[in-house]
């Protein structure tokens, strides 16, 4: 029983790792964008730091650490018939409208 459970986590974590890399991307890209945002909140080099590392900390907590987000991801994507490119291209095209919005 504990084999066949074993087996089944592998396979699961197989299929979730393109979606785990996807969201590392919009973790990554976020906390690029995000992070000067905090940092010009104080003229406190100190102060900056510790918002900056525990942004960076809850950014990656939510995206990279998280196990359920990528199946959720991963399902929603399969029902819906969405290929993982066209999640690629679609963040992109967004990040680049909000980005010139916000500018």
């Amino acid at each position: 029983m504990g084999l066949l459970q074993e087996d089944t986590q592998e396979k699961l974590n197989k299929l979730n790792k393109p979606f785990e890399t996807f969201l590392s991307f919009v973790a990554f890209t976020l906390t690029i964008r995000i992070l000067p945002l905090f940092e010009s909140f104080t003229s406190n080099i100190a102060l900056q730091i510790i918002v900056g590392l525990s942004f960076v900390g809850i950014i990656i907590k939510l995206f990279i650490d998280n196990r359920k987000l990528p199946y959720i991801l991963r399902k929603n994507c399969e029902r819906l018939n969405v290929s993982l490119t066209f999640l690629y291209i679609a963040y992109i095209i967004l990040y680049f409208v909000v980005a010139l919005v916000i500018m």
